[in-house]
């Protein structure tokens, strides 16, 4: 017994050995499991808390780094990264303090200036900062600076209104929406983290008070401002000179604006997998990067005497960067896009001082950098599917990387070299869009409940016709405009309809799309940890994270689904069959969103209207307003009244269980007021309840 633990511990430590190098890898994952435990708290933790802990595993560090212990060393380092992840977004929280609205708030004519503008179809999204009321609010209760509101119809400003205009509204304001069922996306935490602190609706409109960023600004706000206008200006030219969805495109690729993009359009993209076109990430960096790299190297290389005297090489890696910032700045600099800047700017640079260009310690350094800046990001789905997608390749290729070299050195010996290569280009495609399909699909399962089946041939398409037609084309039209605009257009214009339809019509196809339930935080941990030990591990013992992998995704399917869904304006009741695998709801007017998000967290599309009685023999109603669910020996009575008052309905809901002829009520109308939208499973022996308070907790943002 005891050689065999000899055994054992030596195999490990050998294993230690061989990964010694590359522990680097685990700063940003150490890092970001600090805040991960930071917002898997139900209680906002003291920054005492933090920075005590921290202070505590520092000093671990330096006991163990001066009594010269080796891997106790590593491991006190790991615990002081997670300390610090912890700490630094809990002083990050602490320091925004952003002030949310309570209650909704009455029509209330406001001043403020506008920071952002998003020219939807059907309506304008217009963002408020320094925002001051005509009436003086109760000083006892938060005063947001800052809001968004949305204006439709006739009230949609023109463009005439750019960013930095101080301008004067009328609107309705509430504080920002909490999650829609327990485990949802939480947009009040992201708008908290945006500095959002109410939204609502405009019902005048803009009047402009002051068109220019008022002088008493700083700096960086008149610069911002004028950031901003540039792109509003920029994505106004693209949608009149390109109409319709392609020009909407093209906006998004080039500003980062998706505002005009239509919702069906956004979910044919999505199902069809090539939604990453839509946001600026490493694709499109890449692309502008290389696109300008060769325009400047094959320019100077026509100048004898700066060619001969001069590394053009490098020269043109310096330049190619300063037009990728410029582009990261114009598009917005979302968490994709900084993700993907990073990483060009590390091969560029990389470039210039004749060093290895891609590698995961660059990875990594992308992450953690990330990570510094916006730790809150972590948590997001852009963060988690663009780094998601970007180790597992870098990772793939590191280990093929002998026998890519084979090939291409056996490509050049053969007789049709060109042909040669480009079945190598070919096979290089498929086999990039099957890594990252595989390394992106369990955070598209997380968090949008569904897998798309076709993505790898849809990509096979997509990309090459982003890489050799819609990005080049894009630039040479910017760099020519607007002398080249009667032509660059018109064929712009078939390019993308050829994306559009491309996903429209794989958004048909049968299977394309399967349809995924909730799946709880402990299987996501799970997977996450299997993965990242898939592609982080160098030595031998990197093929056991397929056992978490393998173990979290076959434990999908056993888990119980909630046979009651309530949200918190109880304008609708759900209730799901997990036998049939059917929904059925009381209404299918009303509570459309709520409807919408639950269909995705139960993982189905088909629902029915409570009505029809013929398919609703396990949920019934009784009478108007007043629906009787029973599951084996139990009956729940689901009172439903409403009144109408200033044209709007007032719902008040009250569920009570009757068992054994007795009556127990379990939800009033208070519980969804106070607690948001409530989870119900029914069980022979238990009831279990769960609303969006027990899972956001108590937070500053909740």
């Amino acid at each position: 017994m005891y050689h065999k633990i000899k055994t054992g511990r030596e195999k490990i430590l050998q294993h230690l050995a061989q990964e010694e190098k590359n522990l680097f890898y685990g700063v940003p994952v150490c890092y970001g499991l600090g805040i991960a435990l930071y917002f898997s708290l139900k209680v906002e933790p003291s920054l005492k808390v933090g920075l005590t802990t921290l202070a505590f595993t520092v000093l671990f560090y330096l006991i163990t780094r001066f009594k010269g212990l080796h891997w106790q060393r590593y491991i006190a380092l790991g615990l002081t990264l997670v300390a610090l992840g912890f700490s630094a977004v809990t002083l990050k929280t602490n320091l925004l303090k952003t002030p949310i609205l309570v209650g909704e708030l009455g029509f209330q004519k406001l001043e403020g200036i506008v920071t952002s503008l998003e020219r939807i179809p059907s309506y304008t999204r217009v963002v408020l900062e320094d925002v001051q009321f005509s009436r003086t609010l109760r000083q006892d209760l938060p005063i947001p600076t800052k809001i968004r509101i949305s204006l439709r119809g006739r009230l949609q400003p023109d463009f005439d209104l750019m960013p930095g205009s101080r301008v004067q509204v009328k609107a309705s304001l509430r504080p920002p929406s909490r999650p829609v069922a327990p485990g949802s996306y939480d947009f009040r935490r992201r708008a908290y983290f945006q500095g959002i602190g109410a939204v609502g609706y405009g019902i005048t409109p803009l009047t402009i008070l002051e068109k220019t960023s008022p002088e008493d600004r700083g700096f960086y706000d008149r610069l911002r401002h004028k950031i901003m206008q540039e792109r509003e200006q920029l994505t106004h030219y693209i949608r009149t000179n390109v109409p319709g969805q392609s020009g909407a495109v093209i906006a998004a690729l080039v500003t980062g604006d998706r505002s005009g993009i239509k919702d069906e359009t956004r979910q044919a993209f999505a199902d069809a997998g090539i939604a990453h076109i839509l946001a600026i990430s490493g694709l499109h960096l890449s692309i502008v990067a290389g696109l300008i790299f060769f325009m400047i190297r094959g320019f100077l290389s026509l100048i004898p005497p700066l060619a001969l005297r001069h590394n053009t090489k490098k020269i043109a890696a310096a330049i190619a960067l300063v037009f990728t910032f410029g582009y990261l700045i114009l598009s917005g600099a979302t968490i994709p896009a900084e993700r993907a800047f990073i990483m060009t700017s590390l091969i560029l640079i990389a470039v210039m001082t004749d060093r290895i260009a891609l590698t995961l310690r660059n990875v990594a350094l992308a992450a953690l950098i990330v990570l510094i800046i916006a730790p809150e990001s972590l948590v997001g789905p852009s963060f988690q599917l663009s780094f998601a997608a970007v180790i597992g390749l870098v990772a793939a290729y590191e280990k093929m990387h002998p026998l890519l070299t084979r090939w291409q050195a056996r490509a050049g010996e053969s007789r049709f070299p060109t042909l040669k290569k480009l079945s190598l280009y070919l096979s290089g495609l498929i086999f990039s869009s099957l890594i990252a399909t595989l390394a992106t699909a369990p955070f598209t399962i997380f968090t949008f409940n569904r897998f798309s089946l076709v993505a790898i041939l849809t990509n096979l398409i997509a990309i090459p016709l982003m890489s050799f037609a819609i990005m080049p084309l894009i630039v040479f039209a910017l760099l020519t405009a607007p002398l080249t605009i009667a032509f660059t257009a018109p064929l712009l214009d078939h390019v993308l309809s050829a994306l559009i339809a491309l996903a429209f019509n794989a958004q048909q196809l049968p299977g394309a799309i399967i349809l995924v339930p909730q799946v709880s935080t402990a299987l996501q941990m799970l997977c996450i940890s299997g993965l990242l030990w898939l592609a982080l591990m160098q030595s031998s013992w990197r093929k056991w994270g397929l056992v978490p992998v393998t173990l979290s995704l076959a434990m999908i399917p056993l888990q119980s689904q909630p046979d009651l869904y309530i949200p918190q304006e109880q304008n609708l009741i759900g209730y799901y069959d997990v036998t049939q695998r059917k929904a059925w709801v009381n209404t299918l007017q009303s509570g459309r969103f709520s409807r919408k998000a639950w269909l995705q967290l139960v993982g189905t599309s088909d629902v029915t209207k409570l009505s029809d009685k013929k398919k609703c023999t396990s949920y019934e109603s009784t009478q108007e307003g007043c629906y009787l669910v029973q599951k084996g020996n139990k009956q729940f009575h689901i009172k439903q009244d409403h009144e109408m008052k200033w044209r709007k309905k007032i719902y008040s809901l009250n569920i009570t269980l009757e068992e054994n002829n007795q009556k127990t009520p379990l939800l009033s109308a208070r519980d969804f007021k106070y607690k948001g939208g409530h989870f119900i499973w029914i069980n022979d022996n238990s009831i279990h309840i769960q609303s969006v308070q027990d899972i956001s907790g108590k937070r500053p943002w909740s």
